[in-house]
């Protein structure tokens, strides 16, 4: 897909264009989609993306290519999501056997990957960890909050039904942010609105599937239990204007019985790969940096 006229940067620019390969693996009768940047020398331990709810992996794809200097990065699409299948139902166990199965796929000699989630992503990838199938060398959960907040009361409720749209330019119109954040960079914006965008005899509709709210976490206060029972390295990375404050990042790693990594992003919001990028891929490098030099020790 091409990049919009809007102003971008260099970095933005050539991020788009290092077209992933695409793959898909079958999990319960339900293919599931993930794009992979694999770069010619493959020197350090894969890594995989996970988004949050209504999103999908080109909430990713301007940025796996600069974590993928020397490592194989995948970004995936749960289902309900993206390009990937639906569901009648949808369970958080189900996800993370989703989860468990791409990194079987990436990793078929079970060496051990670092996976990173996003916001109900870092709740799915908490409980893959815990359940184990595959295995990972760390964790980094990202703006995955451990309790309901309070919402905002002018923000519409998420749709149970399928919203279309008689062109794209309408249905961009109606793009938003749950939360929404005041500092999102347009240029990523409006590419990651386009890839969420899917065209039918009607019209334009967006690729998320209204009934994935049947999996989402009931009780968010149980991820601190499941932070407990982790059984590899885990960071928390939490955005200062975000949904997970710095007493909620410093009670998760209290949760944890070894030593939890917990990095601020400031001015990010709760969708820090969209309003300050390169600061997440840098918290990102900076967190496996320390995990590898500590396991090559």
């Amino acid at each position: 897909m091409n990049i919009t006229t809007l102003t971008a940067p260099e970095w933005f620019v050539e991020a788009c264009e290092d077209a992933p390969r695409a793959g898909e693996v079958v999990v319960e009768g339900c293919r599931v989609r993930y794009l992979s940047w694999t770069p010619e020398v493959v020197a350090r331990a894969p890594v995989l993306l996970l988004h949050g709810s209504t999103a999908h992996a080109h909430w990713w794809s301007h940025l796996a290519p600069l974590l993928a200097r020397d490592r194989q990065v995948v970004a995936m699409d749960i289902s309900g999501h993206g390009d990937s299948d639906h569901r009648a139902a949808y369970s958080l166990d189900l996800w993370a056997d989703e989860l468990v199965a791409v990194a079987a796929e990436i990793d078929p000699h079970d060496r051990g990957l670092f996976v990173v989630g996003h916001s109900l992503g870092g709740h799915i990838a908490t409980a893959a960890a815990v359940r184990g199938g595959h295995r990972l060398s760390g964790l980094v959960v990202c703006e995955t909050v451990t309790e309901r907040r309070q919402r905002d009361p002018g923000e519409r409720p998420a749709s149970t039904r399928k919203r279309s749209y008689p062109s794209v330019d309408d249905a961009l119109g109606r793009f938003r942010l749950t939360p929404a954040q005041s500092g999102s960079l347009p240029f990523i914006v409006d590419r990651v609105a386009r890839q969420s965008l899917r065209k039918h005899a009607d019209g334009w509709t967006w690729k998320f599937d209204p009934g994935f709210m049947t999996g989402s976490p009931r009780a968010h206060g149980a991820l601190l239990e499941l932070v407990a029972q982790v059984p590899c390295p885990l960071a928390c990375v939490h955005a200062q204007h975000g949904l997970v404050s710095r007493d909620a990042a410093n009670r998760l790693a209290a949760a944890s019985p070894r030593p939890v990594a917990v990095v601020e992003l400031p001015l990010a919001g709760h969708h820090p790969m969209l309003d300050q990028p390169l600061a997440l891929v840098a918290a990102i490098i900076g967190i496996l940096a320390v995990w590898e030099a500590t396991q090559d020790s």
